[in-house]
């Protein structure tokens, strides 16, 4: 069965101050328009279990290519390079737990790797939407999660951090979702986000 939804109770706002003076703040804020449909999460465990996340997104990605056309066909998952997967159209697996071995080649020695998925539940951006939209202050930890790593899916599997990077954080947060909307949100699975 899946797991009970957890909710963020965002704190109310106290009032509007009195003490201090007024300044300006740059901040780095953009909006985005989040898809009202549903995604499916699967946990993902992957032995030898200490493996730093970017081994466990080449085995995923591995796996995804490997058994396209057994279980993936054109879903194109996105991970969070420990545990989550989550996907716009359900895999064809049920609820069951399934089993991959996945080798990649290395130089000398191939690399075994023992990866089992199993469906956790299905989360609905619909009600993240609705909630940020209406102003409640509950919002659906598991949407925001799902939301997150779908953003952040792209960008950990094609560039590095600079961390002497001179740009403004915001910019490149802002350049972050534009390179990521149209690559993960494309041929129809994942909707458009517009920024």
């Amino acid at each position: 069965p899946p797991p009970l939804q957890q909710v963020f109770q965002a704190p109310r706002r106290p009032g509007v101050g009195t003490v201090g003076k007024p300044i300006k703040l740059l901040a780095n804020y953009f909006e985005v328009d989040i898809p009202k449909m549903d995604v499916y999460h699967y946990e993902v465990d992957i032995k030898p279990d200490k493996c730093p996340r970017r081994v466990n997104r080449e085995v995923v990605e591995y796996m995804v290519q490997h058994f396209k056309p057994q279980i993936f066909g054109d879903r194109k998952p996105v991970y969070d390079g420990k545990k989550n997967i989550y996907t716009v159209m359900a895999l064809p697996i049920g609820n069951e737990r399934v089993d991959f071995e996945v080798t990649i080649p290395g130089e000398g020695k191939d690399r075994i790797f023992k990866v089992s998925i199993r469906w956790l539940a299905i989360v609905s951006w619909r009600l993240l939407q609705e909630a940020l939209v209406s102003g409640r202050l509950q919002v659906p930890l598991d949407s925001v999660q799902a939301l997150d790593v779908a953003m952040r899916h792209l960008a950990s599997m094609s560039f590095t951090r600079d961390w002497n990077c001179q740009e403004p954080v915001w910019q490149m947060a802002v350049q972050y979702l534009r390179v990521l909307a149209p690559v993960l949100y494309s041929n129809d699975e994942w909707t458009q986000v517009t920024v």
